[in-house]
């Protein structure tokens, strides 16, 4: 019954077609649709006529039949709830120019994608750990990120927050706030910045500020692998603990990192981040390793371990701390995990 149907639809519309090419009353038409045609289309997708708005389309193709593409285009345009059955009915009437009329409204509703995709995206981590060195103690720890990238630019802003509080006394507490921005100068190379705000209670410093700049060099940067080289100058201000003297510490510093992203499945993701900066009198060194696994839409499960190395920490402070987390990621945007 259904194959009957079409039968005689396509037979219709051919009929219409023969009609309608000897009809001598049209004027020719050199970019498609004339706006007589448009209002004619408008009207009969308002009333949900389809044979009418083939008529409109046959007609202008016998007028103009080197037209007969982007005819086909601007009727989709004004009427792409029936996309599929325009191709298709013109695709049969017209057989030589099926695969042009297959691309028919498709620039626009990318660039309509485009535009409503937007630039920020991030996610929100919370759950606990377990850390040894300065404090070997379970903690929960809370972050969140925020990504925004448009044209050349890329920027990061992350903040991370892990705690204890034992009988309402905080007895572990680490601060960090971190700011990228990257500047794409071609596929492989870009700019970089990197800033660093980091207080713990733990360390040997009341707080410590880092300020990198330099290259960065992408290895590679499909979808289902990233890895990118940067290395380059910086300065770094720490102030010590009052009863190390409580001076800040001004240093120009060179640094260098990794950053690794491998989507090994769907649902699957394998990060690393490595970093050292310093200079001949102190070195700081640290190695981000996680495993996050795609629970349900926009969730997910996140495994990381952390190494932070000072080869001179002050204030007797421990040189090596490690942190291995637990947590409960919330992501959204495209670029947020």
């Amino acid at each position: 019954m259904t194959t009957d149907h079409h039968g005689k639809t396509l037979g219709l519309t051919v009929l219409l077609f023969a009609l309608l090419w000897a009809d001598p009353s049209r004027s020719a038409t050199t970019t498609g649709l004339t706006d007589a045609d448009e209002i004619a289309v408008n009207e009969a997708v308002a009333r949900d006529d389809l044979p009418a708005i083939y008529k409109v389309i046959f007609a202008a193709i016998a007028t103009a039949p080197e037209q007969a593409p982007a005819i086909v285009d601007a009727a989709v345009r004004l009427a792409p709830n029936h996309r599929d059955a325009i191709v298709n009915t013109a695709g049969a009437a017209f057989p030589d120019y099926a695969e042009q009329f297959a691309a028919a409204g498709g620039e626009p509703a990318a660039e309509e994608e485009e535009k409503e995709k937007s630039p920020w995206s991030g996610e929100a981590e919370i759950g606990g750990l377990y850390q040894t060195g300065n404090s070997p103690l379970d903690t929960v720890s809370a972050s969140g990120k925020l990504i925004y990238q448009k044209g050349h630019w890329e920027n990061e802003f992350a903040l991370s927050y892990d705690f204890i509080n034992d009988s309402g006394e905080t007895t572990t507490r680490r601060f960090v706030a971190r700011d990228q921005t990257k500047y794409n100068l071609t596929d492989q190379w870009y700019a970089t910045s990197r800033l660093r705000f980091v207080d713990d209670k733990d360390d040997g410093f009341q707080w410590q500020t880092h300020e990198l700049f330099g290259p960065g060099y992408r290895l590679f940067n499909s979808d289902d692998l990233k890895l990118s080289l940067e290395a380059g100058p910086g300065f770094r201000q720490a102030r010590e603990r009052s009863g190390d003297g409580g001076n800040l510490n001004n240093d120009l510093v060179g640094w260098a990192a990794t950053d690794l992203a491998w989507q090994v499945t769907k649902g699957t993701k394998f990060t690393n981040f490595f970093g050292i900066e310093g200079n001949s009198k102190r070195a700081n060194l640290g190695n981000i390793t996680a495993l996050t696994l795609t629970i349900v839409d926009d969730f997910a499960a996140r495994l990381s371990y952390e190494v932070r190395h000072d080869t001179n920490p002050g204030d007797d402070a421990n040189k090596t701390d490690t942190t291995a987390k637990a947590t409960l990621v919330y992501g959204f945007g495209g670029k947020g995990n």
